[in-house]
């Protein structure tokens, strides 16, 4: 398995983004890995604040600078426990730019607070959740509620055919297996194609016996996206 380098947290500045890179601590300390934490600035909401700024030339700028200042500060309570932290701001939109800074590293995990329940068969989840857990090149732990853990109570792996799963799978396990974690396979179906969807099962399929060889607690979830 890839030795976790990176663990990628999206900050939002809410509460629950907070939640998620405190969750995160034991994680980047059991893997000796780094701490990105990630702001998205939303680019149509961006174009729109620029027309109506005074300084419209530097109104960039100023807004990466702020923000760069404010990722910086919330790093601080991380640093003081001896952690790795970097900060990263990026224009577009908010699950592509955390799947592209995600795949920027070939050791990285993305760990992101959602308001949504987590329910795939019930599609209770947020949109931003589910779109970067569709893409991601790379494990994903989504954040719900206050409850703090050692560790994750579920790691969600999505699996597509175009992409290498064998590193993720194997990822994936040697996290569960550290913290008694369930893992919850997921494929998003945007085809009706017979031949791709058999497909898909059969990997669903196989992915789930390989994880539970290991021992440890499966689910596998195909829903259509």
């Amino acid at each position: 398995m890839s030795k976790i380098g990176h663990v990628i947290i999206p900050i939002d500045f809410s509460n629950q983004s907070t939640i998620a890179l405190r969750q995160s601590y034991n994680l980047a300390k059991f893997s000796d890995a780094e701490i990105v934490l990630l702001h998205v600035i939303n680019q149509d909401l961006f174009e729109r604040l620029k027309q109506f700024s005074i300084g419209k030339e530097n109104y960039e700028h100023l807004l990466e600078v702020g923000i760069t200042d404010s990722l910086k500060e919330i790093a601080k309570e991380a640093i003081s426990k001896g952690l790795k932290v970097s900060t990263k701001v990026m224009h577009g939109k908010i699950y592509d730019k955390i799947s592209e800074c995600a795949g920027e590293y070939d050791d990285s995990i993305i760990i992101m607070g959602t308001r949504g329940k987590i329910n795939f068969k019930k599609r209770f989840i947020g949109t931003n959740t589910l779109r970067v857990i569709k893409i991601s090149p790379c494990p994903v732990i989504t954040i719900h509620g206050e409850e703090h853990r050692d560790g994750c109570k579920n790691i969600i792996l999505p699996l597509d055919i175009d992409k290498e799963t064998k590193d993720k799978v194997s990822r994936a396990i040697d996290l569960a297996i550290a913290f008694d974690s369930k893992i919850t396979l997921l494929t998003v179906l945007d085809t009706k194609d017979e031949f791709i969807v058999n497909k898909l099962t059969r990997q669903l399929h196989s992915v789930k016996e390989i994880v539970e060889k290991h021992k440890v607690e499966c689910e596998s979830v195909m829903i259509e996206g």
